[in-house]
């Protein structure tokens, strides 16, 4: 029987030699669990560092070439919408020159009629309706030849129209006087 319990005692040295026991296990497990904890504090660490310039990149980006073309992007926008609202504008203007053209021509036709309606007042119902609706035009035009005068800088040819016109006749139409010379601003002598 000593054989058996040397047998016995043989196999559980055998056992334990093989086997760690509890305080190698439980130290092992510790620094396994410190080394775990420790990696996933440097990961930690890591993503937040990354985090931070992914930050600072997109920052970066957002502020140097995001927003800059986004103002040049409203910026085209705004004249692109300035550029159409003078194409419309044009539009319009090129139909009222049209239609101004239109009734020139018809009062150069018709000239010899509407001189007779301002001097006589005799065939005025004769004249083209839409001269009738611009008369006041029409007559400016006949007795100007021409709305403006590019060298003038206060158009004389109006203002003596009207003086003549209006101030200077009677009620019958009779003239009062007769204009020979108007002076507007200083006069200046030359050598």
């Amino acid at each position: 029987m000593p054989e058996t319990n040397n047998d016995q005692i043989i196999n559980r040295l055998l056992n334990e030699q093989q086997a760690p026991d509890a305080k190698q296990q439980i130290i092992a497990g510790a620094d396994e669990s410190q080394v775990l904890i420790t990696g996933s504090r440097v990961v930690s660490i890591r993503y937040r560092v990354y985090f931070l310039i992914a930050l600072i990149v997109g920052v970066i980006f957002v502020n140097y070439l995001l927003l800059p073309a986004w103002d040049t992007f409203q910026t085209t926008r705004g004249e692109l919408q300035t550029i159409n609202l003078q194409i419309g504008g044009f539009t319009t203007k090129k139909l009222q020159m049209d239609a101004d053209k239109a009734l020139i021509t018809k009062m150069e036709a018709q000239q010899d009629k509407i001189v007779s309606c301002l001097n006589t007042r005799n065939g005025c119902q004769e004249i083209d309706q839409s001269i009738r609706n611009n008369f006041g035009f029409a007559r400016s035009y006949i007795q100007l030849n021409n709305l403006t005068d590019p060298k003038m800088v206060i158009n004389e040819k109006i203002l003596l129209a009207n003086i003549n016109e209006y101030l200077l006749r009677e009620d019958d139409g009779t003239k009062n006087g007769n204009i020979t010379k108007i002076a507007i601003g200083e006069s200046k002598q030359f050598q």
